[in-house]
């Protein structure tokens, strides 16, 4: 028998007889949701968390791991927040498993620790060992607390239903605010259901998105603002629902304190006039550009402090001038005043409202000045711009244009003078415009002509602008049709290397419009490597050109017809492509117009043959040539005696297809195409290099032998 003490509980594994065999068993534990076990040593401890009032089943795996059978014939687990699910003997042959299925089911948040036993016996009942384990549960639980305190900082006091939560006394016009703190104190997740204040001087702020999850140790927290208009008490209430149903109710309170405002108005010149709110305040007469001030006062004559938070006006013609800085608080007796002054701009009669704080007053005021006015001519059709609006062209294909008249009216009571007028916006110009100044007469009009020619499929917008008067222009670019088709003039179907054809375009009729476009070369190599040299005369492999509208030839830069491009040294399928527009229309027809032409792929061309490096026994030859496949196979040497000389070799064959195959598959090759400069050095191994007089080179590739070059060496 071996018996464990640990803090007082003592756990044994015990065979009944001695010098029977032992199992030779293992234990393992894992929940539902877990994707794999856990070990379990004997007397080691098993931990299940879950949420208070939700079970959660822990599967115990006890595994034979040696040859018998043996029998589970008891499984015992202590505690009430515990229960085994399968209690019965299980046989587990040797090599297999069995499964002790326990739930832990806390009612209430907390921490237990039980003890689960298993005993095991073999077939004869001869040898029962029970094993023990320790089972630690741990029970999740929110514990949901509110509290308030008030923005003043005052201490944080508990929240409980029927309690009463009061605001200090609050100026009219101005706040109080409380903050409620929820408190999650458990160890689970809780909820905040919904939240609502009734009483209209009350309302909630910074509240979140409900219901909100409140986790453990965490808190959610929400304002509640008290705003009196007056000097009367005010109730409401608080309504809270947690996650589990429970709810709070809180009265709420505060009283207002009132100020009483007067009003008055001073036109410059004039007395002070008394204003009522609601009522309105008439000004004077005023001419084009000329201002008008009035001093406003406000003053308390209430027994309470007042704020004024907010002096406004709700037409910008009546500016705000030297206010004072806002909110401003007025004790009783106290005063605050500014200026509102009026420039008058267009003829009529302006009206506004000026609102200070929560009264509101009437503004008019009698303007003499100009006053001008839009409207666009389509046609005999004459349309008004109004106030606000756009000038609308009628639809007009990419590449084509219109033109609508647009009218200016003075319709005010004072002579007008336009000072400047300008148009932007993609597509859009006034034709013709007239000097400025215009002047323009009460009741006289002027009739601009504004032309758009969209180079762009859809709508575009622009301005014209007359002095200060911005109207937006909006047209429509319709899809022009597709280019016709092109012929490529210039172009054989093979060509070789190192020529230089020129290019040209020819539509097969003409278009309405101007044509702009790409011309785009492109090369497939019938070999590995790219050839650089193979490009156009300007440079690179795209070229711009134009066609004007009613012709067929393309033309590249000034006067030029034709493009010649470099076919390089690389066999391969030179391919143009060409790209149309109508201004930034791709008018492009499917599929693409494009034409190849073919490198032809031949045997080598030998340029250059000269004599580098020599001494008493050697001879360097420098062989510079091309081979559009990028391949030499063979360097052929013929060598010619010296008069009175007599050579034992005449002819030289050299394999020479790995160097060159190196070099062309080089970085450096990939700038010179096909070109090469091959360096050969021939050792005279018997006599004197000068009894050779000179050398005949040829160049060896897969489509044949090149030009013989020779050089003299002595």
């Amino acid at each position: 028998m071996r018996t464990f003490i640990l803090s007082g509980l003592w756990f044994a594994a015990a065979a009944v007889a001695f010098g029977q065999p032992a199992p030779n068993v293992s234990f393992s534990y894992r929940t539902e949701a877990a994707a794999t076990a856990t070990a379990l040593p004997v007397n080691g401890q098993m931990t299940l968390t879950t949420t208070a009032g939700t079970p959660l089943t822990a599967f115990v795996v006890v595994e034979n791991r040696g040859a018998d059978a043996w029998t589970i014939s008891r499984v015992n687990v202590t505690g009430q927040a515990f229960a085994l699910l399968a209690t019965g003997p299980q046989v587990v042959a040797g090599g297999a498993a069995a499964v002790v299925p326990v739930r832990f089911a806390p009612a209430a948040q907390g921490t237990w620790t039980e003890v689960l036993a298993v005993t095991v016996a073999n077939a004869a009942g001869t040898s029962v060992v029970t094993y023990n384990f320790f089972v630690r549960g741990t029970g999740l639980g929110a514990e949901m607390v509110a509290s308030y305190f008030l923005a003043a900082g005052g201490n944080q006091l508990l929240l409980q239903s029927g309690d009463r939560l009061g605001f200090p006394e609050t100026g009219a016009g101005q706040s109080a605010a409380a903050t409620v703190v929820v408190l999650n104190r458990g160890t689970a997740a809780g909820a905040v259901r919904s939240v609502g204040v009734q009483g209209e001087r009350f309302r909630l702020t910074g509240l979140p998105l409900l219901p909100a999850t409140v986790g453990a140790e965490r808190e959610l927290r929400f304002g509640i603002v008290f705003e009196p208009v007056g000097g009367e008490a005010a109730v409401g209430q608080l309504s809270l629902e947690y996650g589990d149903g429970r709810r709070l109710e809180v009265a709420l309170a505060g009283r207002g304190v009132a100020a009483v405002f007067t009003y008055t108005a001073t036109v410059e010149g004039g007395a002070a006039v008394r204003l009522a709110p609601g009522g309105t305040l008439q000004l004077p007469e005023t001419a084009a550009g000329a201002t008008v001030t009035v001093t406003m006062m406000v003053r308390n004559e209430g027994s309470a402090s007042g704020r004024v938070g907010t002096i406004a006006t709700t037409n910008a013609v009546f500016r705000l001038v030297n206010l004072p800085p806002l909110p401003a608080t007025l004790a009783p007796g106290g005063t605050v005043s500014w200026q509102m002054a009026f420039t008058a701009r267009e003829s009529g009669r302006s009206v506004g409202r000026l609102v200070v704080e929560l009264a509101e007053f009437g503004l008019e005021a009698v303007s003499v000045a100009p006053r001008l006015t839009y409207a666009v001519r389509v046609g005999d059709a004459v349309t008004p711009v109004a106030e606000g609006g756009t000038v609308i062209f009628p639809n007009v294909t990419v590449g084509s244009s219109n033109e609508i008249g647009l009218v200016v009216t003075n319709g005010g009571n004072a002579a007008a003078q336009i000072l400047g007028l300008s148009v932007s916006g993609r597509g859009f110009v006034v034709r013709g415009a007239p000097g400025m100044p215009l002047a323009l007469a009460v009741g006289a009009s002027r009739e601009f002509v504004l032309r758009f020619r969209p180079d762009a499929v859809g709508p575009l917008s622009g301005t014209v602008q007359i002095d200060d008067r911005v109207l937006p222009l909006l047209g429509v670019g319709l899809m022009p049709g597709p280019a016709p088709g092109v012929q490529f003039t210039g172009m054989g179907g093979t060509v070789n290397s190192l020529e230089q054809p020129a290019v040209g375009l020819v539509l097969e009729r003409p278009y309405e419009a101007e044509l702009t476009g790409r011309l785009t070369l492109s090369f497939l190599p019938d070999s590995f490597g790219d050839d650089p040299s193979i490009q156009f005369a300007t440079g690179g492999r795209t070229v711009e050109f134009r066609v004007p509208a009613g012709t067929v030839e393309a033309v590249f830069g000034e006067g030029v017809r034709a493009m010649p491009l470099q076919t390089g040294t690389v066999a391969g399928t030179i391919t143009l492509g060409v790209t149309w527009l109508v201004g930034a229309v791709n008018v492009t027809p499917s599929p693409a117009p494009a034409k190849s032409m073919v490198v032809a792929g031949g045997p080598p061309v030998l340029r250059n043959v000269a004599v580098g490096a020599r001494s008493g026994n050697t001879i360097e030859l420098l062989i510079t040539g091309l081979s559009p496949l990028r391949s030499v196979s063979q360097l052929g040497l013929q060598f010619t005696a010296a008069p009175g000389a007599r050579l034992e070799t005449t002819e030289l064959s050299l394999n020479v297809e790995a160097a060159f195959g190196a070099w062309y598959q080089g970085a450096t090759a990939r700038t010179f195409g096909s070109q090469f400069t091959a360096a050969v050095t021939i050792v005279v191994q018997s006599g004197q290099a000068s009894a050779v007089q000179g050398v005949a080179v040829t160049a060896i590739n897969g489509r044949g032998s090149s030009n013989r070059l020779s050089v003299a060496v002595r």
